[in-house]
């Protein structure tokens, strides 16, 4: 595959070696013996190129392919097998979207009903005289740093 700039800046230019149409979907078989040595599809390279890329111009791709697999009207049919393959993909990919909203309002859901139980508790456990005083000359975060480390140490001992 190869990219050229245009000297004019106006389209970004792919050019792709396919040994037959269906390679622009399907990865081809690897085989180093015959010259085949990239196992991703058309597509895949031409997707590859362009994620590195913030194009604001027009992409054109051009496929080569032997004559022996050339046939009436190909341009055509790559232009609908493209668009039915766009529209399966904007499909999954919206389903995918809606998924993950879904997940996303469900993570939220639990936090806020862990945060609302955790305020609940320090306001329960604030009124109560049931944890021990701290004495004003010890530093919270010596005592924080202390209580971590028996909790972390009895917490390796358990398990092991």
């Amino acid at each position: 595959m190869h990219n050229n700039s245009m000297a004019n800046f106006k389209s970004y230019e792919i050019i792709l070696h396919l040994q037959d149409i269906r390679h622009l979907f399907q990865a081809p078989e690897l085989d180093p013996l015959a010259g085949q040595v990239n196992p991703v599809s058309g597509l895949e390279q031409i997707i590859s190129e362009l994620k590195p890329k913030s194009l604001g111009r027009q992409v054109r791709t051009t496929i080569w392919l032997p004559q022996d697999h050339l046939f009436e009207n190909i341009e055509q049919f790559s232009r609908d097998a493209l668009r039915r393959y766009c529209e399966a993909r904007i499909h999954l990919i919206t389903n995918d979207l809606a998924s993950l909203r879904w997940q996303g309002i469900k993570a939220l859901q639990t936090g806020l009903i862990f945060l609302a139980a955790c305020l609940l508790l320090s306001t329960f456990f604030d009124g109560l005289d049931v944890l021990p005083e701290v004495p004003a000359s010890v530093p919270r975060r010596r005592l924080l740093n202390r209580w971590l480390g028996q909790s972390v140490a009895s917490h390796r001992t358990s398990i092991v």
